[in-house]
């Protein structure tokens, strides 16, 4: 038995594995627990700012990934299989799972400099990462702020008016437009004030592609 256990049913670790084992039933309910544990994270995230901002400060690159890196082990700490940087058509920032299930969902991470660079990570999202196939229809934008004065609702409203009327004037390094198609429609969460959806058309599989943005402020300032 294991010491310090009251309950002796605990002692058994397939029973113990059970009561974190994510096992839904649909994709929806999928995505119900996955989005309810997320924004859990990102409620830790934002008791610690002040030492995640300094790490963004100190290096964007690193402090970028070590806050994916974050997400996804909470994530599996959770009873997800979440992983940092797996490879879909690419390395994808978040991708999550569950054990032997065909339910996935891909997650792009983006230090918000403007809209340009959720652009760029829309466009990995959608265009490169996602298959867009059954049980595959969703994904995620997590925008972290380490900067500017702008509250985090407006830029979020600015991306929500982006995401429908995309910048004609982004260009790649060829300096040929890289135009992100307009979102099919854009929906406010009922439930979260600083989260949105969007939806488009999946550009390969033809199926509606649904994407979850949340705005994650590492800004620190105190007055005192």
């Amino acid at each position: 038995m294991v010491s310090g256990l009251n309950n002796p049913s605990l002692a058994n670790m397939h029973i113990r594995k059970l009561s974190y084992r994510r096992a839904p039933t649909s994709y929806q309910e999928f995505l119900t627990l996955l989005y309810h544990d997320i924004d859990r994270t990102i409620d830790k995230l934002s008791q610690s700012k002040d030492k995640y901002l300094q790490g963004l400060k100190d290096n964007s690159e690193k402090g970028e990934d070590l806050i994916n890196l974050y997400i996804c082990d909470m994530l599996d700490a959770r009873g997800w299989v979440a992983n940092h940087s797996k490879y879909v058509n690419g390395n994808a920032d978040i991708v999550v799972s569950v054990d032997y299930g065909e339910y996935e969902w891909v997650g792009e991470g983006k230090i918000r400099s403007g809209n340009g660079n959720l652009d760029k990570g829309m466009k990995q999202l959608i265009h490169r990462y996602s298959t867009g196939r059954d049980f595959k229809t969703s994904g995620g934008m997590m925008i972290y702020v380490k900067d500017k004065q702008i509250k985090a609702k407006k830029m979020l409203d600015d991306w929500k008016d982006y995401l429908l009327e995309p910048d004609l004037n982004i260009v790649n390094k060829e300096g040929l437009p890289t135009i992100l198609p307009p979102a099919l429609r854009v929906e406010d969460c009922s439930e979260k004030q600083l989260v949105f959806y969007s939806y488009h058309e999946h550009p390969s599989s033809g199926l509606e592609y649904t994407v979850r943005h949340v705005i994650i402020d590492f800004r620190h300032n105190p007055l005192e």
